[in-house]
């Protein structure tokens, strides 16, 4: 209210209803300084949405630059404004890049195969300890 954005801009808090809020968007935004997985930009791909993300951590590994979403680099205003520009004026591009999302999360992004990956490190890690 104090910088007078309440007409544009709602800061909703915590929610539990993230894919219906998705359903609302035309793309996800996350811009990122640091960011370990990105776990909201991993829902908006399996709610067909593209990401225009920051290059860092695993926003970098989880949105396929050109195929899932656009990556910019960290801390670049006018990179992102360009990526939110491209977009909203592309639908085509939007939906191409909403639909590859699913498919890149079957890419090792769902839970049961995050969940397997962590327990073959878990492992790995024990059987070098027990050899030690």
């Amino acid at each position: 209210e104090r910088l007078a954005l309440a007409a544009r801009v709602r800061f909703l808090g915590r929610r539990d209803d993230a894919l219906g809020l998705l359903a609302g968007c035309d793309l996800l935004v996350l811009p990122s300084r640091r960011e370990g997985l990105g776990v909201s930009a991993l829902e908006a791909m399996a709610a067909r949405r593209p990401v225009v993300a920051s290059r860092v951590g695993g926003l970098a590994d989880a949105v396929v630059d050109g195929r899932t979403g656009l990556l910019v680099e960290p801390e670049n205003p006018e990179a992102l404004a360009q990526a939110i520009a491209r977009l909203a004026a592309d639908a085509e591009l939007r939906r191409s890049l909403g639909e590859a999302g699913p498919g890149r999360l079957a890419e090792g992004f769902l839970a049961s195969q995050m969940v397997a990956a962590y327990e073959k490190l878990y492992r790995s890690v024990l059987e070098e300890r027990k050899s030690a």
